[in-house]
């Protein structure tokens, strides 16, 4: 039995389009770096937060959000979990309507990518649950405060 050789001859063209692909696909080593630094500032962020130092965690979580906004792309579940950490300092600042824009988005990203059962689903539910709940009963004291002034 006679076997043949078939030489590939691969066009310039495709070659250039592999190495494209390539560069694009594998993660840089910067990227991973400024990951493992977003991690830490969200780590540091909920260690504040635990030690009741909402003032000081603010602005790393919203560095955190944007370190990971920037590498992982605006729609990523990590970035929900950071718009997440962000939404709980506001609230505790008492800044609602910030921490809701952040609820509402870091749902619709969770929603994109995960089931409705997923841990990270039903903790931002209950975080936003527990906003309107503070809302409404703000509300109910104000009311009740003019009530009494009248």
């Amino acid at each position: 039995m006679i076997r043949t050789v078939t030489a590939y001859c691969f066009s310039p063209l495709l070659v250039v389009y592999f190495l494209l692909f390539l560069l694009v696909s594998v993660p840089h080593a910067s990227d991973e770096i400024d990951i493992r630094q977003a991690d830490a500032l969200n780590h540091q962020v909920m260690e504040l937060y635990r030690a009741g130092s909402y003032s000081k965690a603010v602005p790393l979580a919203v560095n955190a959000l944007e370190m990971r906004k920037e590498i992982l792309g605006p729609t990523h579940p990590n970035v929900a979990v950071s718009m997440n950490n962000l939404a709980l300092l506001y609230v505790s600042l008492g800044r609602y309507q910030q921490a809701e824009r952040l609820y509402l988005k870091a749902l619709k990203i969770f929603q994109m990518h995960l089931s409705m059962e997923h841990e990270h689903v039903s903790a931002t539910l209950k975080n936003l649950e527990a906003l309107y709940k503070a809302l409404d009963e703000g509300e109910k004291e104000r009311d009740s405060k003019t009530v009494l002034m009248v």
